[in-house]
């Protein structure tokens, strides 16, 4: 293959041309609406052309925001900063304690990610990320899932649901997320044990009984460089090379349980309802990711880029629409998990506090 002419490669990256490229040990999506070969999709490393001898990455992507990269760490800081909250300032050490513990860890390691995601134009670092990638879907799409019985607890030990029937809440909540968290591990164990099925890698063949299970694996499976992230913050940021089903499940239910709690304590107690103004922060902080047009920026899978981002390449102080998009989300996120600790603090100092729901 002919050595590129200095230039040609961004002006090809610029248009979009049809085809995949290989960028460290990911592969770019090129083109508007086209449907990859995975089998195909990766050129030998000897015509590897994106990356410089030093394996640093030669694509033209944006600067990499630094106030953007300390807002996602001091969102890490802060979700940190909040457990150590929860476990000064409460009194349970049971259930509660762990459930709210789980999606508040998760959310700290996903924003790290992102923060890390400045590092990606090192070779020795992409690999890391990749990893990295593949784990921050899997444990927080498990960790949203234990906000469902957590708000069914606390709603009925605060006294906005009947103890008589609020255990029977609290056992319906346990079982959705255990179901959850044993179907997404179910997933990881069968991609062990058979393997990537060819129906996944070609869609022609007909797929057979049990290949949704490992086809969906997220520790297991092709995952992606983001081009369209990586051309708008200039951020490395690994996604699954196609989509994979049901890692907004968790999120939403999570959501919605919390506002239907929080509207019963509102209702129904006289503690207020910290719980409910979280929830509709969250709500409100995902529905403008949603409108900006990037959506809840969870990526599911290796979307076609759309072109780069002017406000992307061009800024390197306060960031691209799209790290603006993602702080955004993640900040509403943290005041959801600080208005749970504070609704749990307040319903622990009330006079309807109940030892145990039942």
């Amino acid at each position: 293959m002919a050595a590129p002419v200095p230039g040609q490669l961004g002006m090809e990256l610029a248009a979009f041309s049809i085809g995949p490229t290989q960028v460290g040990t990911a592969t770019v999506m090129h083109g508007a609406g086209d449907e990859e070969d995975p089998l195909h999709s990766r050129r030998p490393p000897a015509d590897d052309d994106d990356n410089g001898q030093d394996g640093s990455l030669r694509a033209p992507v944006a600067r990499v925001s630094r106030f953007a990269t300390a807002a996602f760490l001091a969102l890490a800081a802060g979700h940190l900063l909040l457990l150590r909250e929860q476990w000064l300032t409460t009194a349970d050490r049971g259930t509660l304690l762990l459930r709210l513990t789980l999606p508040g860890a998760s959310l700290a390691f996903e924003s790290g990610v992102y923060a890390a995601g400045a590092l990606g134009r090192f070779s020795t670092a992409r690999s890391a990320l990749e990893v990295l990638g593949r784990v921050r879907l899997l444990v927080s799409t498990i960790a949203w899932a234990w906000l469902l019985p957590w708000s069914a607890e606390l709603s009925c030990r605060c006294g906005a649901a009947d103890p008589r029937r609020g255990w029977i809440m609290v056992l319906n909540a346990e079982t959705i997320a255990t179901a959850i968290t044993a179907y997404f591990l179910l997933r990881e164990l069968a991609f062990m044990i058979r393997g990537e099925p060819p129906s996944a890698l070609d869609p022609s063949l007909q797929p057979k009984f049990g290949d949704c299970l490992p086809s969906n694996a997220l520790l297991g499976g092709q995952f992606r460089l983001n081009k369209a992230e990586l051309e708008a913050s200039g951020r490395v940021v690994f996604v699954p090379a196609r989509p994979r089903k049901g890692l907004y499940a968790s999120p939403g239910l999570a959501l919605a349980s919390h506002l239907l709690a929080g509207l019963a304590l509102w209702s129904s107690t006289p503690v207020p309802a910290r719980l409910l103004a979280g929830a509709v922060c969250a709500l409100a902080a995902r529905k403008f990711s949603d409108f900006s047009g990037l959506g809840d920026e969870r990526e599911t899978s290796a979307a076609p880029a759309r072109g780069p981002s002017p406000q992307g390449v061009a800024s390197g102080g306060f960031g691209c629409a799209r790290d603006v998009s993602r702080l955004v989300c993640r900040a509403g996120e943290l005041v959801w998990i600080w208005c749970c600790v504070q609704q749990l603090q307040l319903c622990e100092s009330s006079a309807s506090w109940l030892p145990k729901c039942e």
